[in-house]
């Protein structure tokens, strides 16, 4: 029977064994994910004369995170006291955290399917400090992580009565088609893509495919094509390799985002997620310092946009993000639901008028403009000096085009503050909106450079936990107003948002 080990003299409690199941993958995950940058070693490994040389790095390199897993827990230990959580860690320098319930910003329960025979869970506290102060407890049995989780919960909460997840209520759930609506409208499969280029320009130049050995695998007869053959297959091969791309997107929104379901409980939101390793997230509501939503082209074919809430926000070591909770492709009265919920006295963004937010000045299209111009005039120097007939009337196409979609940017760009909130609107052919509580911000500044203190105009930065909101190319006296009115509003209601 798996449990977790109390040493009676001191009262620290030790990590089950199998935690070091859950760090060694959880190492083997984060090298995976720096794929890119390991490329050129795993590549020299694997052009040495057989199988031995890199077998023997594979195992050395499992064995070492093994063994560095194994000695992290036997070292970890924990202590739950009334209202704070004591944590001693460390192989060689031994560092204790000392986590006071206040300051805690999430707490997650991740079931990883190899733990799910077990009945085990880990649970990851995030602190609203530094991403140093995050505590994992891996391994734990279910209802120990639940009872932690729910004492951590009840000691933030003046009404500690009852906070069982089972009794909240539940909000919205995600089904398999609309996370292939959100696979196909995410950014994933381009990630994935630039990853496999990465990986592949390091590769030898006897791997990659030279042109002799593309035109082997073309089928006969291809290079005796006209023009309008040749271009229409290489328009169904980018067909198939997009098709193949968004298809990668879709598996990873289902594998993420899979059984998804959010619920409303007293002090928050708790969200559950993951279709193969459960993921749980708790974020309590008082913290929120942004809600974002986001619709990108694909997405608004479906009129479907991405919210998410987000909190105090730190990079993890490796890499990670932390401090948000994203709810994928919801409609548009879902999407306004959940941002009245989670800021209730905020305005809808979505469905206000147009004509209802304040536009920036036209020097911020100008400056763009001239930019775009300049560059027009070198490409197109450049493309004479090549003698290419056709390039003049190709750089003028896309100039056009890059044009069209920065006058579309500069109409959508705008901003309203009703009360205490500020609502800022952006994006090219979906819609973006950013909706923050003014109270929340922490510092506010006005940037002007030469050319713009000439023209009166400043750039207004806000500055909270979660994001820097930038509202550029503003005439100086409303500059000067929305941020005299942020600060009196900050000093006149303050209110807590830790």
């Amino acid at each position: 029977m798996v449990t977790e080990h109390i040493e009676d003299s001191t009262q620290w409690s030790r990590l089950s064994p199998w935690a070091v199941a859950y760090h060694s993958a959880h190492s083997i995950r984060k090298i995976l994910t720096n794929a890119v940058t390991l490329a050129p070693i795993v590549i020299g490994i694997t052009q040495a004369d057989g199988w031995l040389v890199p077998s023997i790095a594979v195992g050395v390199g499992i064995a070492a995170i093994v063994l560095h897993a194994g000695l992290s827990v036997r070292r970890f230990r924990y202590q739950l006291l009334d209202g704070r959580l004591k944590v001693r860690q460390g192989i060689f320098e031994v560092a204790q955290i000392d986590l006071d319930f206040s300051r805690v910003q999430n707490v997650s329960i991740i079931n990883p399917f190899y733990f799910r025979p077990l009945g085990l869970v880990s649970l990851t506290i995030e602190s609203a400090g530094s991403s140093d102060e995050e505590v994992v407890l891996a391994a734990l049995r279910d209802d120990h992580a639940e009872h932690i989780r729910q004492t951590i919960a009840q000691s933030r909460t003046a009404a500690a009565a009852n906070t069982e997840e089972q009794d909240a209520e539940v909000l919205i759930t995600r089904q398999p088609r609309d996370l292939v609506i959100h696979g196909l409208s995410s950014n994933q499969a381009w990630l994935v893509l630039a990853g496999f280029m990465g990986v592949y320009s390091q590769m030898p130049d006897a791997w990659q495919l030279d042109r002799e050995a593309f035109m082997a695998v073309l089928p006969p007869g291809v290079l005796a094509s006209s023009a309008v053959q040749m271009v229409l297959i290489a328009g169904i091969l980018l067909l198939l390799g997009l098709v193949i791309m968004l298809a990668l997107s879709v598996l990873a929104s289902l594998l993420i985002y899979g059984n998804f379901e959010l619920r409303r409980v007293r002090d928050g939101f708790a969200a559950r997620q993951g279709a193969i390793s459960s993921r749980q997230l708790n974020v309590r509501q008082q913290r929120i310092q942004t809600v974002v939503v986001r619709q990108n082209w694909i997405a608004k074919l479906f009129m479907r946009f991405n919210v998410s809430f987000e909190q105090i926000s730190h990079v993890q070591p490796g890499g990670e993000t932390t401090g948000r909770l994203m709810i994928p492709a919801v409609l548009i009265g879902q999407s306004n639901e959940l941002t009245s919920i989670a800021m209730p006295l905020a305005p809808s963004a979505i469905t206000r008028k147009t004509e209802s937010f304040t536009k920036v000045s036209t020097y911020y299209l100008r400056k763009r403009l001239l930019w775009l111009g300049l560059m027009y005039g070198v490409a197109l120097v450049m493309a004479l000096a090549q003698l290419a007939a056709w390039a003049p009337a190709a750089l003028m196409g896309i100039t056009v085009l890059i044009a069209v979609a920065q006058y579309r940017k500069w109409r959508l760009l705008g901003f309203a503050i009703d009360g205490d909130y500020l609502t800022v609107r952006s994006g090219l052919i979906g819609h973006n909106y950013v909706v923050a509580p003014l109270y929340k911000v922490q510092r506010v500044t006005l940037e002007q450079t030469p050319f713009m203190r000439r023209r009166s105009l400043t750039h207004l930065r806000l500055y909270l936990a979660s994001r820097t909101v930038v509202l550029p190319c503003l005439p100086e006296p409303q500059a000067n107003e929305v941020a005299n009115y942020v600060l009196s509003l900050i000093e006149a209601r303050p209110r807590p948002w830790m």
